[in-house]
């Protein structure tokens, strides 16, 4: 009769045929934020829509809107009554986050320039920054929002329309470069400095389709999506 595998026999290892393959990446914003506990909203501000829907939509988790300006006691205090107890303001510069700042399983950010970076070391100081907030396993998402620059955009059409018709679309001064080119250079040196941080196989170039919710109105193309290894 078998006996059994003897005592102190290591385990069988499985085969497999071609390498695990990681978690898929989210492809909704509803995927992204299932099972969050603590969400940091880097730049959100506690009333304005996006913030208060993002804390009414995930009731389970605590919402950290992490900005530069205060927030009166009086506001903070009324967020329960609008429906957002989850809703935590606080105020610091995320660049350089105090002790004991608060850190999620999720991270967003939701910018019209991507945080303001106009160079590779700005970006190195952004991914520092998420690196900071996002705790291990967890998921980050950048959502440029373009409503700020549409009217700078209205201009910078016009303007090459009339350049071009006058033959010297050449000497257009760089400052009214097309804003989805200006999104093009700044997401293009936050990817490197992101994908060098955290490793190339953790970001991507991908969106999610109901984030936006019609409230940041952000080109489809403008977004990142990254993990951090445990």
């Amino acid at each position: 009769a078998w006996a059994g595998p003897k005592l102190g026999a290591p385990a069988a290892v499985p085969q497999f045929s071609v390498p695990v393959a990681a978690p898929a990446f989210s492809q909704t914003g509803a995927q992204f934020f299932e099972g969050a506990k603590s969400i940091v909203d880097l730049g959100g501000e506690p009333l304005t829509r996006w913030s208060l829907d993002l804390a009414r939509s995930q009731p389970q988790a605590s919402v950290h809107a992490v900005n530069l300006k205060p927030v009166p006691a009086l506001i903070a205090s009324d967020l329960p009554r609008l429906g957002a107890p989850n809703l935590k303001p606080a105020q610091y510069d995320f660049f350089d986050p105090p002790k004991g700042h608060p850190t999620g399983d999720r991270v967003v950010l939701n910018s019209p320039h991507f945080g303001g970076i106009s160079d590779q070391n700005d970006a190195d100081r952004m991914a520092a920054a998420i690196d900071a907030h996002l705790e291990p396993g967890g998921a980050f998402y950048a959502h440029a929002d373009a409503l700020f620059f549409m009217p700078l955009y209205m201009m910078a059409h016009q303007l090459r329309r009339d350049q071009a018709a006058l033959q010297f679309s050449d000497r257009l001064p760089k400052h009214y470069k097309f804003i989805s080119q200006v999104l093009d250079e700044r997401k293009a040196i936050l990817l490197d400095a992101l994908q060098r941080r955290f490793g190339a196989g953790n970001v991507v170039e991908q969106p999610l389709e109901d984030y936006d919710r019609g409230l940041l109105n952000a080109p489809g193309k403008h977004t990142i999506q990254l993990r951090k290894p445990l």
